[in-house]
């Protein structure tokens, strides 16, 4: 299903991807520019960059569009994304393997509502921390002016 699902949104994107963002791209800081540089890097990595990006938090998300939009060839794409699934998948085996039996121990020792109490206290920091970054100095510059400031679509 994660190869199906990858391969049908890597065909759609490399059809319809290049045409939106040339259309739109520009309210969010995606030049033309900036798109050829990224479509030439991705290209030059090929299936292992595919591969590894697959393995990458964060990066994953953003590897099959990005591999559409720079039009990757098909044989690149599909060997990349086999393998990078491959070892997704294997690497969260092994994750359960190895810390479930000591995540259920832990459960079982402390009970239910005290594990809910540390799981709500972590979920209430990582918010704390994201909403500082977010809030500091400089931490949102990479918007783009949109219509009414004079980017794309604005009248001039």
């Amino acid at each position: 299903a994660m190869i199906v699902g990858a391969w049908v949104q890597f065909i759609l994107v490399r059809r319809l991807g290049r045409a939106f963002l040339a259309k739109f791209g520009g309210y969010v800081g995606l030049t033309q520019e900036r798109l050829d540089s990224v479509a030439a890097s991705v290209r030059r990595g090929g299936a292992t960059a595919v591969a590894l990006s697959l393995l990458t938090p964060g990066v994953r998300v953003a590897t099959v569009p990005a591999s559409g939009i720079a039009e990757m060839p098909h044989g690149s794409f599909i060997s990349g994304l086999v393998v990078g699934s491959a070892g997704f998948l294997a690497l969260h085996f092994l994750i359960g393997y190895t810390a479930g039996p000591i995540l259920d121990t832990a459960r079982h020792s402390i009970g239910l509502p005290v594990a809910a109490l540390v799981l709500l206290r972590l979920l209430i920091a990582g918010l704390a921390v994201w909403l500082s970054l977010d809030r500091r100095p400089g931490g949102n510059q990479a918007r783009a002016p949109g219509p009414r400031e004079g980017g794309p679509g604005s009248a001039r």
